[in-house]
């Protein structure tokens, strides 16, 4: 992907699968854009339909899935020190 493509996902409210692979590398979860596909597929996140194959990511779904994955970490690291 070129620089004149390339979208800085910081500033989209709807992230395609490799957009919310790159935010959540960015916050140190390494996940790949299959993973994320079975992560809506699942239900784990919410994606919206654009089409019958395309979906996007609600930029605020991936900050709650961040929020969800540190009070989880915070939860296990308090039940370990405990």
């Amino acid at each position: 992907m070129s620089g004149s493509e390339h979208h800085d996902w910081r500033s989209k409210r709807f992230l395609t699968y490799e957009e919310t692979v790159e935010m959540l590398r960015d916050a140190g979860i390494n996940v790949t854009a299959r993973t994320v596909q079975r992560w809506v597929r699942i239900g784990k996140l919410r994606a919206t339909p654009v089409t019958f194959r395309v979906r996007y990511i609600p930029r605020t779904e991936v900050e709650r899935f961040l929020k969800e994955m540190e009070s989880s970490e915070q939860l296990a690291l308090h039940s370990a020190a405990g």
